[in-house]
């Protein structure tokens, strides 16, 4: 049974995001992806991919475009303080090089 609200509009209480490209970079080299995972993710997000290249800045911004996390030098973030709900992760490399991807975060 469907959940809906009390004028009759179905609630959604899943949202599943399969797969999807929110951004190309020129820069990368074949096989060598950027990853963030686990995604879905509730504690700790490790990058990964790109392995040649070292992260420079990892920025994670909400849907509106505010910055909620910003770290420097490190693959793997906290996500303690990041409140559950959909961000996009952008991802500098001390080579210029950049990539940026979908997160959500649960509780």
């Amino acid at each position: 049974s469907e959940r809906r609200l009390a004028n009759g509009v179905p609630v959604a209480e899943n949202i599943v995001i399969l797969d999807g490209t929110s951004s190309v970079d020129e820069n990368v080299t074949p096989g060598e992806t950027l990853i963030a995972s686990p995604n879905p993710a509730s504690d700790v997000l490790r990058i990964d991919g790109r392995m040649n290249d070292t992260v420079e800045l990892v920025t994670i911004r909400d849907m509106q475009g505010r910055v909620v996390l910003q770290q420097r030098g490190t693959r793997t973030i906290s996500l303690r303080d990041v409140p559950a709900g959909a961000y996009l992760v952008a991802v500098q490399f001390s080579n210029s090089g950049s990539g940026s991807l979908p997160l959500s975060v649960i509780r």
